[in-house]
């Protein structure tokens, strides 16, 4: 009854049933007329067939609104917003689909009930090592999580980090210092070194109905001179930033924009960069692909 009722109520913000509404609003002035006239003329000129008009009207006015009112609640059209995650599968596959068919639908449904109104990722240049010819890189992704469904958001994957290859690698190629799901850290023995052949870590979002989440994670890597590099969001990002800071103070850093490094911006020590942010990246999307080198001015 709820959802017909809320089915009801946005039925009365559509252009038709405003036009209803009104034509409804006549009809009950009209009677408001006719009833100040039957007490003030008919009612004292005792006519029958004026009497019995006006007793008509009021009794089709009366039975047309409670029977319109009911009909307009019962057969409101559905709507997406105001039905539950049930009646939206049901209303997808129809009811004769099998109910295994529609338990498995809403079980991988849920996953993409929720989404990043928010990312943003930083990177701060710390170190650039000659011997390994790479650059320390401290590394910070922000998501903010929002759940459209009205049941549990539930995610589960992978927190994946691949280090560059190195002919003489540092004896620490990296370590993960943060990961938090709303707040609550993943790492329950403190930092994680990152291995050479990549750091993989299991992890489960979970945000309750229309509710809201978080995701953070920090750690730091080397990252090879010239070697490309890029990232794909896990769930779609209404909105992408990032930021490059270099914070060395005897380096200037050169970033190399896009596949094919067609843009250059240039980090003097101390200095940082906002890139364009990213409107509407999905997991199908690698964004913020770049290239960082030294830079040496020519003179």
């Amino acid at each position: 009854m709820d959802v017909r009722w809320n089915r009801f109520k946005m039925r009365l913000g559509e252009r038709r049933t405003r036009i209803v509404l009104c034509a409804a609003g006549i009809a009950y002035l009209l009677t408001a007329g006719a009833t100040w006239y039957y007490f003030e003329k008919i009612a004292a000129a005792k006519s029958e067939i004026e009497i019995a008009f006006y007793a008509s009207w009021v009794q089709d006015i009366v039975f047309f609104s409670i029977v319109g009112i009911a009909v307009m609640i019962y057969t409101a059209p559905f709507s997406a917003d105001s039905a539950t995650f049930d009646e939206r599968v049901i209303a997808f596959y129809g009811t004769s689909a099998p109910a295994a068919l529609r338990d498995y639908a809403k079980h991988e449904l849920r996953r993409f009930g929720g989404f990043a109104t928010e990312g943003r990722r930083t990177w701060e240049i710390r170190e650039y090592r000659k011997d390994i010819d790479a650059f320390r890189i401290e590394v910070e992704i922000k998501y903010e999580i929002k759940n459209l469904l009205d049941v549990e958001y539930l995610d589960k994957g992978n927190v994946e980090i691949r280090p560059d290859e190195f002919e003489k690698p540092p004896n620490l190629l990296g370590e993960v210092q943060i990961i938090a799901i709303n707040g609550a850290s993943k790492l329950q023995a403190g930092p994680e070194p990152i291995p050479k052949g990549g750091y993989s870590k299991p992890i489960e979002t979970s945000i309750g109905p229309y509710g809201t989440g978080s995701y953070l994670a920090k750690y730091w890597i080397w990252g090879k001179r010239g070697e490309e590099c890029g990232f794909t969001p896990r769930r779609v990002t209404e909105n992408f930033t990032m930021e490059v800071f270099n914070v060395m103070n005897d380096c200037a850093v050169k970033l190399m924009i896009g596949d094919h490094g067609d843009d250059e911006i240039i980090l003097q020590p101390g200095t940082m960069e906002a890139l364009s942010p990213v409107s509407g990246a999905t997991p199908r999307t690698r964004i913020f692909v770049m290239t960082l080198d030294l830079y040496e001015e020519t003179t």
